[in-house]
């Protein structure tokens, strides 16, 4: 049997957690605001579009379910209870664009790009969050709804880095599952490609969260 080998990594102030693993995934540094920061989580002066197509592609409802059951079911119980996040399409546009250039890392201009596209380039929101997952194969890819539920079952693992009653991350490995939690994200867009390289092949999948939580001293919910 060939073993796969993968690089699971997760990105925070510059540095890097590596394993192995049969899929990996890894989230952007999120964490804008300063530790005195007075954001009050207010979306009152946040202007901000969202999008709930008619119908889904089997890909973008399978993760959107995947990621709204996760925000359903956290513990400690929210109360109030978590809304469910709705489908952003100028998110998922901004995700495509960045997968199928099949390069695995953060895409450092997303915001900017979501800007442009919701907003005419204004600020539409401070920023977005960003996820990333990849799972890497020998010869066949497979579905992109079965690979959309694997990257949310590898961000929802992330929990077990939280403590919600101190509010600690386990070297700041939660990161992933507080973004898919934050209460006051209200939109996702996401997209897959499949990529061929020298090394290895993968498929890559990228959630943009509108707008970004993981702030400083704040909890999720």
């Amino acid at each position: 049997m060939i073993a796969r080998l993968v690089s699971a990594a997760l990105a925070y102030q510059g540095l890097y957690a590596l394993a192995s693993e049969d899929y990996s995934a890894g989230q952007e540094h999120l964490l804008l605001a300063s530790e005195d920061s007075d954001h009050d989580r207010s979306l009152g002066s946040w202007r901000y579009r969202l999008f709930q197509p008619e119908s889904l592609s089997e890909f973008e409802q399978t993760i959107l379910d995947a990621l709204n059951a996760v925000r359903a079911s956290v513990d400690p119980p929210a109360d109030p209870a978590i809304p469910p996040i709705i489908w952003d399409r100028d998110a998922a546009t901004v995700a495509q664009n960045w997968v199928d250039g099949c390069v695995y890392d953060f895409n450092s201009d997303a915001s900017e790009e979501y800007d442009l596209l919701a907003g005419d380039g204004d600020d539409v929101v401070p920023f977005i969050g960003e996820l990333i997952a990849r799972r890497i194969f020998i010869s066949t890819p497979r579905a992109p709804d079965f690979v959309a539920g694997v990257a949310a079952s590898l961000w929802e693992a992330s929990s077990q880095f939280y403590d919600y009653e101190t509010n600690t991350c386990t070297d700041n490995e939660c990161l992933n599952y507080t973004q898919v939690v934050w209460r006051n994200t209200t939109s996702v867009g996401c997209a897959v490609a499949t990529c061929f390289d020298d090394s290895f092949n993968f498929q890559f999948v990228s959630c943009n969260f509108v707008p970004g939580g993981n702030f400083r001293n704040q909890r999720p919910y």
